[in-house]
């Protein structure tokens, strides 16, 4: 069931998937809504593949608690099949941000030079912000419309949103240069934070899904679970220690079972029928230490294999993306202790300036060793290494694809066999 029951101080709500439910602030709690332009709306829930998340645009200031814990991330995934929801208010809390410098008639002239037809401007609020404009007004004179989606928006706490959106759609606008100043830009455009198109994240999320699986090692002695992800027809890549036992001789190569596809308990036993293995010729490039990472041939040719949405799997291909700056967000599919496909989000808390080990602040659990990490524009950036062991409070460790090339290419690697030209 995919259902999620919300219990608040007056009583549980189920929520159904294919809507959005949003938070709404009343004095000393919270009350849930359908309703896209309801005051004082603080929050969201939303159904995704992965699971059910709370996205809140302001967690320091919108005070929500958990199951019991302050939420301190933008983006939470919810964990089970309930959860309780509570709001605590601090005078110690800071108070919603009032911007200087509002000027009503320049950003209504902003709206209406970036979105000149309603068409245009129900487009831009149905993409970019997710907001239905005739549940805001209907078609008529657009100064009418424009006035009533600034007023919505300031009301609704989504006017920093509502320009961004507007400086992405007509970044070359000099309308729009009168007013995003006067709004401190920085605090308007998060580019580390980003606002994503929905539809296009989640196609590409199944994209994603098809190529990533799950490794186990198994020999007498101990059955080691990790995550890895196609990068090549029949190449795969995933961390050096989770393949350890293999290169120190103790396991060998046909005691590795590699399985895709492998998204609920149930599919368990037919995924693991057509499972594969390693190739004779395994070892391809591999590094230890601080880079800790391994790719390795399969013994077929899963990224040429069509999967159930009728598309070819297809691969990864390795590219020097930009590393996210820190406090952009990683989206991680993984599977932890070798369950089904899960997925993870978390900030990036430091990038190593280009030159180390990420570190993030997304849930992992051992068996999540070698799962790719994904910008919302879904770039890979960066393979997930490990957790510290000496202080769970500096985050999770990542590796940079960008060092992993630099690697590969300083020891004359043939590129070619990862699509690079």
């Amino acid at each position: 069931m995919d259902d999620l029951i919300v219990d608040l101080a007056d009583g549980s709500t189920r929520l159904t998937p294919g809507r959005t439910w949003y938070l709404v602030a009343r004095p000393r709690r919270l009350e849930i809504t359908v309703n896209p332009t309801a005051p004082e709306r603080i929050a969201f829930l939303a159904r995704m593949i992965s699971g059910w998340y709370l996205r809140i645009e302001n967690p320091a200031a919108a005070g929500i608690s958990l199951d019991g814990q302050p939420v301190r991330d933008r983006s939470t995934l919810i964990t089970g099949r309930s959860a309780v929801l509570s709001r605590t208010i601090s005078d110690a809390m800071p108070a919603a941000a009032h911007r200087s410098g509002w000027d009503q008639g320049a950003v209504t002239r902003a709206l209406r030079s970036a979105c000149p037809t309603y068409a245009d401007l129900e487009l831009l609020l149905a993409r970019d912000l997710y907001v239905e404009l005739y549940a805001i007004v209907p078609p008529g004179d657009m100064r009418v419309v424009s006035d009533r989606v600034i007023r919505a928006a300031r009301e609704n706490f989504w006017l920093g949103e509502l320009l961004a959106a507007i400086r992405f759609a007509a970044p070359e606008d000099p309308v729009l240069d009168q007013v995003v100043p006067r709004f401190d830009q920085e605090s308007i455009v998060d580019r580390a934070k980003g606002i994503f198109d929905l539809p296009t994240f989640l196609a590409g999320v199944t994209r994603i899904s098809a190529r990533v699986c799950r490794i186990q090692v198994a020999d007498r002695a101990a059955q080691v679970f990790g995550t890895g992800f196609l990068i090549g027809p029949d190449l795969m890549m995933t961390c050096r220690h989770v393949l350890e036992r293999l290169f120190t001789g103790v396991a060998r190569p046909d005691q590795v079972i590699v399985t895709f596809d492998f998204h609920s308990q149930a599919d368990l036993t037919a995924r693991l029928q057509s499972s594969l293995g390693l190739a004779p010729d395994w070892r391809v490039a591999d590094a230890a230490g601080e880079l800790d990472f391994a790719l390795v041939r399969l013994n077929g040719t899963p990224g040429t294999d069509e999967v159930e949405s009728g598309e070819r799997r297809s691969w990864f291909y390795l590219l020097d993306e930009k590393d996210p700056e820190p406090g952009a967000h990683l989206f991680i599919p993984q599977h932890p202790r070798g369950a089904p496909l899960k997925a993870a989000i978390g900030e990036v808390l430091d990038n190593g300036s280009g030159h180390g080990l990420f570190t993030h602040r997304a849930n992992t659990r051992p068996g999540s060793s070698g799962s790719p990490c994904f910008t919302f524009d879904l770039d890979l950036v960066a393979m997930h290494r490990a957790g510290w062991k000496d202080d769970p409070a500096d985050g999770n460790a990542a590796v940079p694809i960008s060092a992993v090339l630099r690697h590969l290419r300083a020891g004359g690697f043939d590129m070619n066999l990862l699509g690079e030209s």
